[in-house]
């Protein structure tokens, strides 16, 4: 039999996996090896998206480390939400990072923890509460706002090799608070000389510990220290963070099994130094137009920054299976200093070079600047090239020697390129709009209440910071083409939020429509003209408002167009609002700079427009013209920085379309309405205070460049949404329906305001881990009749600490103030928080039909219990439920639940101890397994633990015991190697089955039934020529003979390997052997019996061969 294989998508790393994962104790380990026809070979790759952000995950795979207990993926991950003007390319280009890395970043609020004047060294939050007000309100104050003292907890996230990632804050008394505390991990920070952090320790639930920043013996390090220096307009100048640590990167990995991974890194010679733009800011009175005893300065104040890094880059990761290496040998022209990374290679531990992919860029380079920041400081003020250049992947291609074999192709939006990287012409959220403004200070039209009649319009004509995503789509990915030639297209469109959330602006434009328009010639002495404001034009942050605009002319009796006068002359005509009875609001030509203004009026609401004209002499008539406008907003969804996928097509090496994927982001009860929310509107304006040593009132906002509040989390997304529809193009495969939890709800949440009371503005709190839970999914088909009917729902709850007690919600107060005048100031107090959660409940139903005819459905319940709470986090217990009302009861314990389990001896209850130790932490290893139908107990598994020396603690008897009998010795593991390897164990009937390892104790090469491993060593087989790489696979099969030639009785199976590749034989106990042929870049190229006769053969089919 011949079989030819046309791979149509990109070819995933190729690795044979060794079962050492037990899918039941109970049950013979799975040590033999996976054949290559079973392994994922290739297919088409279907592109995951995220459904609540609309960002579609995209990844090129490249290798991946496996090592007893860890797997450490080698990938490069897109991030398709889209680029900002300000953002720096990676080393693997604009928008790209790579895998298989690890860190804890921190960012500061206030001071560093662990810096001068820190929280870890002293109580100051506290200090403060206990205080009187006067001295909080000074000298307290002063200490914090002179950064003598910190107040506040640095936030920090942690990402593990593995994927694992999460963040965390310190309580005021140092403890560690996971945000939120649903997982089991152990962080404990090492300190080092003036309670600098100089080492993270982070350890898992299954014992795998983790060392970051400095390697685990202390001689190695690996940190980043960033130093900002600030400058203004004004000519100040200062240090922001005094150098402090912010990135501590990953060192060691340490699993149970005592297997370590090291990490090594360079340093470039130079740091990297750059400029950001910082913050821009401007004063808006509102009390008065000057103010005699306040003189402002009313320029925009700008503050930049010089960025100085040293930023190591990632050399190698040493296994005791294998090593990828990193190099860089591209010196860049967009980060001075700095290196493209330009080849990976995966080599097993005898240097034997197992996969290799090289990375080649181009570089984005603008060609419209628009307005930018132009001053420089330290002499980077000349390298406007480095600012208007941005590295890109071009293509990622896998070579072995002078081979080349697979090939990304990768294609970007370039109908615009991002300008310089200093440029002003940016939305609210960064990313390109192609506006030409002079500077950051957005654009500000919005409405303030002070009471009764006193409103404030607050007006600037500044920076147009509006979303266009014709812009905003610069330089995005765009398409990847695979090594076959098909390829997958990515359409995007720019988020959008639901008209719940339409009381911002937030970059979306509104229509000026004129409302009314009256004349009144000179000789008609006072008239009125009624007008009424409809809700079309209602502001959109105000409810009941509307912002009305006037434009005033006035005309002599020729026609001809005079100025319009303002004073209260005879001669002077006089435009007033009133209300519908007469009664005087405000004068309209009361500004003698302007002929232009604008009221606030309510809506649906009757209004006047009076007009008084007298005169003395024909020379003094004066016709007059008022026009007014509403501002009507243009859209009910509107439109928020960054990019969501539309759709997604997939063609093949001819262009043919296979499949087509559209995304509809609109809610499922208002079909023309976004379902998006906002993670926070921008909010660009704050109440202000001219420094004045007598005013202690506010009487100005100020507007700023950067948003008070965050505008995306820590996943670089804007806005999620409550329901996704997913479907193929013409919905002819059906459609899912997705709706997801967006915005918390409860305790927790804080508005954004930004008036006299809130001043200073405090961080908003956390419940980040809420948005995007998915509550219900629900999979339809299309009918002949293009009706859509459901075959499958499923509904989850969860259960949220916040609505309970205080042990499942912590919260850590934090203090910042703010300058008012002189020597007085304003604080806020506000808290870090964290809760737990967890899936409390999940509901499945299918749906069965004849024709369109709904015949019945299936449900089935599962509710999960977390009962050893605050003890652990490990699920104790799952109960299903099905629609015949059966139920199915799990219950699991775990080292921590050891004073439920009965019948354990002294020695095996000091060895679950251990378990839960400290040192080694695997307190989510499962102990007991107990299974229930409805009330009557169905079996028990429970595995008992020893410690085999060096901390190797491994199962050596499992347990088991039908319904309510007595446990009984199933498996009895008898010996294991130095690395975890079982070597012997022993059934029920007494049949004892031997392992052999070999390569380096990497793979099993026998399984030998019915012999000991003492009887097996007895036939003289040479295990250093089984596990010595040097030797060749005859050589070990040599050996191997031995052992069959002195155990006839025994029922043997043995293996061959190519590490890291796949198996290369396999022979069964009767001498039957199955040989496997690799071709040059270790794929799979043919399987052959035991007479050399080929079996099945993989041709594989590339673009241009």
């Amino acid at each position: 039999m011949k079989k030819r294989v046309l791979l149509w998508g990109a070819l995933l790393c190729l690795f044979v996996k060794v079962g050492y994962g037990q899918e039941s104790p109970a049950s013979l380990p799975n040590l033999a090896p996976t054949t290559p026809e079973a392994a994922a070979l290739g297919k088409f790759v279907d592109v995951p998206v995220s459904h609540y952000t609309g960002v579609p995950q995209i990844s090129v795979p490249l290798c991946q480390m496996e090592e007893r207990g860890i797997s450490i993926p080698i990938a490069l991950n897109y991030h398709a939400s889209g680029i900002r003007v300000n953002e720096i390319a990676t080393r693997v280009g604009l928008g790209w990072s790579i895998s298989g890395q690890g860190s804890v970043v921190r960012s500061v609020r206030g001071l560093p923890d662990d810096g001068t004047g820190g929280s870890f060294h002293h109580n100051h939050v506290q200090d403060f509460l206990d205080a009187s007000e006067t001295y909080r309100l000074n000298l307290g104050a002063l200490d914090i706002h002179e950064r003598i003292k910190d107040t506040e907890s640095d936030i920090y996230y942690y990402n593990l090799p593995n994927g694992i990632s999460g963040k965390f804050f310190f309580t005021t008394t140092h403890e560690v608070v996971l945000m939120p505390f649903n997982q089991d991990v152990k962080i404990v920070p090492v300190l080092g000389q003036a309670g600098k952090i100089i080492k993270w320790e982070i350890t898992t639930a299954d014992g795998t510990r983790y060392y970051l920043g400095q390697s685990k013996d202390g001689n190695s390090t690996a940190t980043d220290t960033n130093e900002h220096i600030s400058f203004s307009n004004n000519g100040t100048i200062g240090l922001e963070n005094n150098k402090s640590i912010n990135s501590w990167y990953i060192m060691d990995i340490e699993t149970p099994s005592n297997v370590m991974i090291r990490y090594e890194y360079e340093a470039p010679m130079l740091g990297t130094a750059f400029m950001n733009l910082g913050s821009e800011s401007r004063l808006v009175y509102y009390n008065s137009d000057t103010n005699e005893e306040c003189p402002v300065d009313r320029r925009i104040q700008t503050s930049k920054q010089l960025v100085l890094n040293s930023s190591l880059r990632l050399k190698r990761i040493i296994g005791e299976e294998s090593i990828v290496e990193f190099e860089y040998n591209i010196d860049r022209q967009d980060l001075i200093h700095d290196k493209a990374l330009t080849k990976i290679s995966h080599y097993d531990t005898s240097n034997e070079l197992v996969k290799e992919f090289k990375m080649e860029y181009d570089y984005f380079i603008s060609t419209t600047h628009l307005n930018t920041y132009t001053q420089g400081f330290y002499g980077l003020e000349d390298n406007l090239a480095q600012r208007r250049k941005r590295l890109y992947l071009k293509n990622v291609k896998q070579t072995f020697g002078a081979l080349t074999n697979q090939n990304y192709d990768f294609e970007y939006y370039t109908d615009h390129i991002l300008p310089d990287r200093l440029s002003y012409a940016t939305d609210f959220w960064g990313y390109y709009n192609g506006k030409n403004n002079g500077t950051s200070v957005p654009k500000i039209e919005k409405l303030y209440d002070f009471g009764g009649l006193r409103f404030l319009f607050l007006k600037t004509n500044d920076a147009d910071r509006t979303v266009d995503v014709n812009y905003a789509k610069a330089c995005t990915l765009k398409k990847v083409t695979y090594p076959t030639g098909g390829s997958t297209t990515y359409n995007f469109e720019a988020n959008e939020v639901g008209n719940q959330q339409d009381d911002f602006f937030a970059g979306t434009a509104y229509d000026i429509e004129e409302i009314s328009n009256f004349y009144a010639n000179a000789f008609e002495g006072v008239l009125e003209f009624d007008f009424n404001v409809g809700a079309d034009y209602e502001a959109s942050n105000y409810p009941g408002k509307a912002y009305i605009s006037y434009n005033l002319s006035m005309f002599d009796q020729a026609g001809e167009t005079l100025a319009v006068c303002y004073d209260n002359s005879f001669g002077c005509p006089r435009v007033y609002l009133t209300d519908a009875n007469g009664v005087e609001i405000e004068r309209l030509n009361d500004n003698p700079n302007s002929s232009t203004g604008d009221f606030v009026v309510d809506i649906n609401t009757n209004y006047k427009i009076r007009m008084e004209n007298y005169f003395f002499s024909n020379e003094d008539q004066r016709d007059v013209s008022i026009v007014l406008n509403g501002r009507k907003l243009r859209s009910t969804s509107p439109t928020f920085g960054g990019l969501r996928i539309k759709d997604i097509t997939f063609r093949d090496v001819n262009g043919n379309q296979l499949l087509k994927k559209e995304y509809n982001y609109n809610d499922f009860d208002d079909p023309n309405t976004s379902s998006g929310f906002a993670v926070n509107p921008p909010v660009n304006e704050l109440i202000g205070f001219p420094r004045c040593p007598t005013n202690l009132n506010p009487d100005a906002y100020e507007v700023v460049s950067n948003p008070i509040f965050e505008l995306t989390n820590q996943g670089n997304y804007s806005v999620g949404y409550r329901n996704v529809t997913e479907s193929f193009e013409g919905s002819q495969n059906g459609k899912t329906e997705y709706t997801f939890l967006t915005q918390p709800i409860g305790e927790g949440v804080q508005s954004n305001t930004y008036d006299y009371d809130n001043y200073p503005n405090t961080p908003i709190q956390d419940l980040s881990h809420r948005r995007g839970l998915l509550l219900k999914q629900v999979d339809y088909k299309k009918t002949n009749t293009s009706n859509f009917l459901p075959l499958s729902e499923r509904n989850t709850k969860y259960y949220f600490g916040i609505n309970n007690g205080s042990s499942e919600r912590i919260t850590s107060t934090g203090v910042v103030v703010a300058k008012l005048a002189g020597s007085f100031y304003s604080y806020q107090l506000y808290n870090n928080f964290s809760e737990r959660f967890y899936m409390e409940r999940q509901t499945q139903r299918s749906y069965f039909y004849q024709g369109e005819t709904l015949l019945d459905t299936v449900n089935q319940t599962t509710t999960y219990f977390y009962d050893s709470y605050p003890t652990h986090n490990q699920m104790t217990k799952t109960i299903t439920t099905n629609s015949d009302g059966t139920t199915t009861r799990v219950e699991t314990k775990y080292p921590e639940d050891i004073a439920a389990i009965t019948g354990l001896t002294p020695t095996q209850q000091n060895t679950v101890n251990r378990l839960q130790a400290n040192d080694l932490y695997r307190i989510g290893t499962p102990i007991e397994v107990t299974t229930y139908e409805d009330a009557k107990k169905l079996s028990t598994q429970r595995t008992l633990f020893k410690d085999w020396g060096n901390d190797l603690i491994l199962p050596e008897i499992v347990q088991t015991a039908k319904g309510s009998d007595a446990l009984e010795d199933r498996l009895e593991y008898t010996r294991y190697d130095t690395k975890g390897n079982v070597l012997e164990l022993r059934q029920s009937n007494g049949t004892y089955i031997t392992y052999l390892w070999g390569y380096d104790q990497q793979y099993p090469v026998a399984k030998i039934e019915n012999a000991t491993y003492s009887q097996v060593t007895a036939t003289g087989v040479n295990l250093s020529v089984l596990n010595d790489l040097s030797y060749s696979d005859h050589q070990r099969t040599t050996e191997l003979d031995k052992v069959r030639g002195g155990l006839p009785n025994a029922l043997i199976s043995t293996y061959t390997y190519k590490p890291l590749v796949g198996v290369l034989s396999m022979t069964d106990p009767s001498g039957y052997t199955m040989t496997y042929e690799y071709d040059a870049f270790n794929r799979l190229e043919r399987v052959r019996d035991g007479d050399g006769h080929i079996l099945s053969e993989n041709t594989y089919h590339y673009k241009n061969q």
